[in-house]
């Protein structure tokens, strides 16, 4: 409610504070003029129902009798202009004192038909900005213009006008380079970016045809039916929209970008809404009033300010609203170039795509990609394929394809992109649900430039091959669980398009064998996921499906570990000072805060397996008990994020994230420590745990230390699992016994033995005698994560209780993932896996069944079994010794060591730094392959090594004896 109350106050605010004049009381007033006509007119307009003409003989000043004052630099002016045909002249707006001194000014270009939008703040003003009270402003005609006719409207003095404001061919200077967000340097690119060389005079037959083989390509991208009920949204709307042609100019609601939206505005979002209607109506149904009304939306656009060179001031996130813009245009293209309007609307398109961009090679600093490959890139090759000219059009497209390949790089540090593990990064972390839209974008591009013959580099193709490989890893079948989902808690999954881009980047041919023309191990993942027919599977006749991704995989750039075995899926999940730990908005995940305190989330219930089969379900979700998370239980208004805007709250410490060996085993280790921020309130600074978990197959074992915090309020828990009831006759299995879920209760506060239980989904629990076991069920009482409505839901849950104020509490449970009979009997009679250290140094355990040995090294670490000697602080270190004695090692740093610490959603592009680990080994070793990450000398009777560990990814590798100490 604070922040509710927070964002009503500002709103009124702003509105107190702004003076708007619209001409909508049939004055002029406050405006006067000097050598001219001012007068009120109903065409053209950009807001109600007139506008202001200002007809002049230079020179004139339009006079704004309103007393300004300019206090931080973000206040100043923003009004529209119409000009009836470019000018290279010049307005000069100036603010003078009482003296008449000019205080601030700025100028207007003039090069423009129709609406354009002047906005701009004071800090952006030139001037000697000594005055900042009692300011006048005056609007100064082009001298070298004797007489002049400009229409003026929507005129505001705000309080705020520069976030992210975006400049344009008539106020490039209206902001500062560290405010250019990527939407918003349309200007910037189209102004300063050229191609290195000329079109060729002639296109080759092989270069017309790649333009064709596209075209072709890009038209079945696009809808090849009339839907009747686009058709309708685009009538009903054109019809309220009231656009129509009045003498010389357009008239209808004003088209603005949506931040400036109000009260009988249209958007781009309405605009594309109206164009993609009326396109289908005239083409699929050859109705020629749709095709006169798509004509006349093309020229109101133009002339509502969508056109080259004008940005309409604050264009945050426009792609998503402009798509069917461009893609209802590309449709069109043909009744465009009969009518003649091929080339200007091509122009607007160039421009508000950032086509402009592509021109030069990929910039590795520029933050975004993400969004560009999600809501620019098709926009982009529509642009390019729109250009009239046929060698222009081949060369925007060629430089458009070498600028997507370039981008396809691994990005460095936390910047937007593609990681080396295939991590997909967007707002400085890991992102799924970014990545939908991201791998959407480059799929149907790679499906529009393969047929004719276009190509991506291997290289670029291998790294957009990993990542979707990765989310295949961390998807079942196509969802991914709560700790991974962002700023959507119980939302998100792998969608169509994402599958087909698998088909797409598959058809661009073999990346592992350049010589193949399918890339076949995309092609079986995509044959895998695709569970329905379709024309696309046809082209992948004689492949047979991949079967269930198996093994354990590490994706430490988001410090994550996800096991994949018979159906299952696991994710283990921390943060660490480089991965933060969740994403929390004003009106999303407002109760996310614990999405990465170690959580351990399965994913095997349903058919096909899903989020809420798997039984989570946000109705009564309780946000205190994700599985395998550490928290202090919080009543909700402490949990609700404690900023009035965006939380990504990062650790102090390093070290969190997950290592393997041999693809197979898997561990993670984190400290623990809840951030120490003065303005996260409600946050318990000296909160830490030591935590790890140790993976075998089907088990999991889960093990927690050193748990201390002084909240004396709240009991600081580990969940062990919180399942949705779907039924109320459903059970689960407690020491053998069947317990009916309705109203359970159970506690083994005193228990002498392990207690086994089962959660809904099958999978069985051993829960270790020391820890205070209590399992509820019943109905929860919960809030939505966006609305904070309350939800209701029935839910049985299992966890750890360390009470309030812990210290040094700890914890100790395996998981057995779907068990059978015989595994959940000898599984849970005796422990197949020995503890052999737990404390605040390290956590080490060795299998029994498959002989691997997992060392968690929070400190310096002496073990006092096998043949490590000591292992350095904050290091992931695991081995299997082999029937010839030889041993496989694996040695991992998480972290990925970023030099320069950012906060909250900050981003660096430095890349992570490589650090040297040290193992030291009892005996003379020496390795029985080379590595170049692994350097060996002999100290005394023992091996030491040296592991150069980079961006979290394991180090395998493997020792063998020398033969004179065999």
């Amino acid at each position: 409610m604070r922040t509710y109350f927070f964002l009503i106050y500002c709103l009124f605010y702003i509105h107190i504070s702004a003076q708007n004049f619209s001409f909508e009381n049939g004055t002029i007033a406050p405006f006067s003029a000097t050598n001219a006509n001012l007068s009120l007119v109903k065409a053209p307009l950009k807001d109600g129902k007139s506008a202001l003409e200002w007809k002049w003989n230079a020179p004139s000043e339009l006079k704004v009798e309103f007393a300004v004052k300019h206090k931080n630099g973000r206040d100043g002016v923003i009004f529209w202009v119409y000009n009836e045909a470019p000018k290279a002249s010049k307005l000069m707006v100036e603010y003078r004192d009482v003296n008449n001194n000019v205080q601030y000014s700025f100028d207007f270009g003039l090069n423009f038909t129709g609406w354009r939008i002047c906005r701009i703040g004071s800090k952006y003003m030139k001037g000697i900005k000594k005055q900042n009270n009692n300011l006048k402003m005056y609007i100064i005609s082009p001298t070298s213009i004797e007489k002049g006719r400009l229409f003026i409207d929507r005129f505001s003095f705000v309080t705020e006008v520069n976030y992210q404001n975006a400049p344009d061919a008539q106020q490039p200077e209206n902001t500062d380079e560290q405010s250019l967000i990527h939407w918003s340097s349309l200007w910037k690119w189209e102004s300063t970016l050229k191609y290195a060389n000329p079109p060729v005079e002639k296109l080759t037959e092989v270069q017309l045809n790649a333009l064709s083989k596209t075209e072709s390509a890009l038209d079945n991208l696009l809808p090849i039916v009339a839907k009747s009920q686009v058709i309708n949204a685009a009538k009903k709307l054109f019809l309220e929209s009231g656009i129509q042609r009045s003498g010389d100019f357009i008239i209808g609601k004003p088209l603005v970008v949506k931040p400036d939206k109000k009260n009988g505005d249209i958007t781009l979002v309405d605009l594309g809404t109206m164009m993609m209607g009326m396109a289908q109506d005239a083409l699929f149904n050859q109705n020629k009033k749709s095709e006169e009304n798509f004509l006349l939306l093309s020229d109101y656009a133009l002339n509502q300010g969508f056109a080259w060179g004008s940005s309409m001031g604050n264009n945050h996130h426009y792609g998503y609203e402009a798509r069917d813009i461009f893609k209802s245009s590309y449709m069109m293209r043909h009744e465009l170039t009969k009518t003649n309007r091929i080339s200007e609307l091509a122009h607007a398109l160039v421009y508000w795509s950032g086509l402009g961009e592509s021109r030069a090679t990929f910039d590795p600093e520029r933050d975004g990609i993400v969004d560009c490959w999600n809501t620019l890139l098709f926009g982009r090759l529509i642009a390019a394929m729109m250009i009239p000219s046929l060698p222009e059009r081949y060369r925007a497209l060629s430089c458009l394809v070498n600028w997507v390949d370039n981008s396809l790089a691994y990005s460095s540090g936390n910047k937007g992109g593609i990681k080396p593990d295939g991590s997909f990064f967007h707002h400085a972390g890991y992102y799924p649900a970014y990545a939908i839209g991201g791998f959407e974008g480059l799929g149907v591009f790679i499906a529009a430039i393969q047929p004719g013959g276009f190509k991506i580099s291997v290289d670029s193709r291998r790294h957009l091959s990993n990542a979707l490989f990765a989310m295949s890893h961390y998807t079942n079948f196509k969802d991914w669980t709560i700790g991974i989902s962002g700023r959507h808690p119980h939302g998100g999954d792998m969608n169509q398009e994402v599958v087909d881009a698998f088909a797409y980047l598959s058809l661009l041919g073999g990346i592992d064998n350049p010589e193949e023309s399918i890339d076949k191990k995309l092609a079986a993942e995509y044959l895998r996921l695709e569970t329905t027919d379709n024309p696309l599977k046809n082209k992948f006749k004689g492949i047979a499906p991949a079967p269930f991704p198996e093994g354990f995989f590490v994706m430490n750039h988001a410090a994550l570990g996800v096991q994949r075995i018979k159906g299952t899926m696991v994710t283990i999940k921390g943060y660490n000072s480089d991965v933060w730990g969740s994403e929390i908005y004003t009106n999303d995940n407002r109760y996310g805060r614990y999405q990465s305190y170690g959580s351990v989330e399965i994913l095997n219930g349903g058919s096909p397996v899903s989020r809420l089969g798997s039984r989570f379900s946000e109705a009564g979700w309780d946000w205190n008990r994700l599985p395998g998370t550490t928290t202090i239980h919080l009543p909700l208004n402490l949990l609700d994020s404690p900023q009035p805007s965006t939380l990504m709250a990062r650790s102090e410490e390093d070290f969190a994230g997950a290592s393997s060996l041999l693809g197979q085993y898997g561990i993670f280790g984190m400290k623990l420590k809840e951030k120490n921020d003065i303005n996260n309130q409600n946050f318990t600074p000296d909160f830490i745990a030591r935590k790890s978990v140790f993976v075998f197959g089907k088990r999991l074992l889960c093990v927690g230390t050193d748990i201390s915090n002084s909240n004396s309020a709240y009991r600081t828990e580990t969940t062990i699992f919180q399942n949705a009831i779907q039924k109320s006759n459903e059970r689960i299995s407690v020491n053998n016994k069947k317990l009916k879920v309705t109203d359970l209760k159970f506690e083994n506060e005193n228990a002498n033995e392990p207690t086994i239980i089962s959660d809904l989904i099958g999978n069985y629990y051993r829960i270790s005698p020391q820890n205070k076991l209590i399992i509820n069920a019943g109905e929860q009482i919960s809030a939505h994560n966006k609305t904070r409505t309350e939800t209701r839901g029935d839910f049985v849950s299992a966890y750890i209780d360390h009470g309030t104020a812990p210290k040094s509490a700890s914890y100790e449970y395996m998981i057995m993932l779907q068990p059978n009979a015989d595994e959940l009997k000898n599984w849970s009679s005796k422990p197949v896996y020995e503890i052999l250290q737990a404390d605040k140094a390290a956590h080490i355990v060795r299998d029994l069944i498959s002989g691997v040995n997992y060392l968690v090294c929070f400190e310096l670490t002496k073990p006092t079994q096998g043949f490590i000697e000591s292992v350095q602080q904050e290091t992931l270190v695991m081995y299997k010794s082999k029937p010839d004695g030889s041993i496989n090692v694996s040695v991992c740093d998480p972290s990925i060591h970023l030099p320069e610490k950012v906060k909250n959603s900050g981003n660096t592009s430095k890349p992570g730094l490589i650090v040297i680990k040290q193992v030291v080994l009892k005996g003379n070793w020496e390795l029985a392959a080379s590595n170049d990450k692994v350097e060996l000398q002999l100290q005394n009777e023992n091996t030491v090594l040296n592991v150069a560990c980079h961006l979290g990814i394991p180090v395998e590798f493997n020792l063998k004896l020398k033969s004179n100490n065999q």
